[in-house]
């Protein structure tokens, strides 16, 4: 049976194609901080602010994140609607080569100013977006538009769905999901709410607290590449996350 971006795609000609070729060629080519940030501000606004950031470009400074702990992102992970994918088939359906849906994992793969892209619709590695996602999400300021963000909530959720998924987790997702919990300490930002997370991972990765342990002990090994404050911060805050996700 086909799913509602499969549909899509066939209605407006879209091809599907394998994406591993694409990925190739991008994997070594890491464009500096700036030049992702100002294509997704560029494709906010061509996509008419219907467009979420929700990778790893979303844990720099200059959005949700504390410092740069990591080499950033050199791809954007995106969401968007039925509209959008009508409007990225009108942007670059005739011009752009690499414009097609995976065959791997169902999102739309395009090239951007020189940037992978990839955009989920209605449902990301498996899991249907409900449109709280929408609604929590966040508008950052940047340059002369602006980049709308997944919360961080969820996002720190979609980090731990993978980390079960996979069955580790990736050193990159411990230290997003650490920027993420330290923000708040360093920068005027609003602290995560450790209680919504606690049921979007109940309610989403795992029912029970005893599945969700080791996650949290391979999220506690990120420790020794944080800075002394920083420990202390990180420290308390997992406690406080286990207590919630023992109680909700």
């Amino acid at each position: 049976m086909r799913s509602a971006l499969e549909s899509l795609c066939a209605e407006l000609g879209i091809p599907t194609q394998s994406c591993q070729q694409y990925l190739v060629r991008h994997r070594e080519r890491y464009p500096p901080r700036q030049t992702m940030l100002k294509s997704m501000m560029h494709l906010d606004w061509l996509l008419g602010n219907n467009v979420v950031l929700i990778g790893g470009l979303s844990v720099v400074p200059e959005l949700r994140g504390y410092r740069q702990m990591r080499k950033t992102s050199n791809d954007l992970d995106l969401i968007t609607d039925e509209r959008g994918v009508y409007r990225l088939r009108e942007i670059f359906g005739s011009t752009n080569e690499a414009f097609f849906r995976s065959e791997e994992y169902g999102d739309i793969c395009f090239d951007f100013d020189s940037v992978p892209c990839s955009a989920d619709v209605v449902e990301t590695h498996g899991w249907r977006i409900p449109r709280d996602l929408w609604e929590t999400s966040t508008n950052f300021p940047y340059g002369n538009g602006q980049i709308r963000t997944i919360a961080p909530e969820y996002l720190i959720m979609m980090k731990l769905r993978r980390t079960v998924s996979k069955g580790h987790m990736y050193g990159k997702d411990k230290l997003d999901i650490a920027s993420l919990l330290l923000a708040h300490h360093f920068k005027e930002i609003e602290p995560i709410d450790l209680l919504k997370t606690a049921r979007l991972i109940r309610d989403n990765v795992c029912d029970s607290y005893e599945k969700l342990e080791p996650c949290m002990e391979q999220l506690g090994s990120i420790m020794p590449y944080l800075k002394k404050e920083e420990q202390r911060l990180f420290g308390e805050t997992c406690e406080q996350l286990i207590t919630a996700l023992c109680t909700v």
